[in-house]
């Protein structure tokens, strides 16, 4: 399993959970003996906290060789924060990191690739792919999905709408070959009809 939970997710009600998440690292504060990570996808940020003390060695090496948009895969505890975060929806946990992997690794950016970025107008323009910033770029990627599904139902629909008219079709050759029929037997039983008078005429 590449994750238990996104980036979004986790509240105070999980503290003491075992959990793993995936997603880029939005920023780092490093303190020499204590380490946080905002780690981030489309869902949300949550925090994770590294301690020398607590940590294995190994892994605190690793947070601290962490860049900007890396993209990490961690299984840490949920523990609530001593300093909360009411601006976002994660703050009043931290994830306290036991394992942490690289799923790839980023050229530090230029600037910070955010939606109101610091970087520089010359900087900007000529690094204008990722001026949108990640939340603009996934609304972006959102309203394609979005419409290749809205594409792929109206195709659906379009097929639906064709087999309709093609039973329709084959029914009414059906039913007109059904009122043939019943014009034919409406004939016959008029002949029979006929045939009876003329009968009961001759008997007479």
């Amino acid at each position: 399993m590449l994750r238990s939970h996104t980036c979004g997710d986790l509240r105070i009600n999980d503290v003491g959970s075992k959990v793993s998440l995936c997603g880029w690292v939005h920023k780092v504060r490093d303190k020499g003996k204590m380490i946080w990570i905002d780690l981030r996808d489309k869902y949300g940020i949550t925090q994770l906290i590294f301690e020398d003390s607590n940590t294995d060695a190994n892994t605190f090496l690793k947070a601290r060789n962490c860049g900007r948009e890396f993209v990490l895969k961690i299984i840490g505890l949920v523990s609530e924060r001593s300093a909360k975060n009411k601006n976002i929806d994660t703050g009043d946990v931290e994830i306290i990191v036991d394992e942490i992997q690289y799923l790839n690794k980023s050229e530090l950016p230029p600037f910070i690739i955010e939606d109101e970025t610091d970087g520089g107008e010359e900087l900007r323009m000529k690094y204008k792919i990722t001026v949108a910033g990640p939340n603009t770029l996934c609304a972006i990627l959102q309203a394609y999905h979005l419409g290749f599904q809205t594409l792929k139902v109206q195709k659906h629909a379009t097929q639906i709408h064709d087999d309709l008219k093609n039973i329709t079709i084959r029914f009414t050759k059906h039913f007109d070959g059904i009122k043939g029929l019943r014009k034919k037997l409406e004939e016959t039983m008029k002949l029979t009809d006929d045939f009876g008078r003329d009968a009961r005429s001759i008997m007479r």
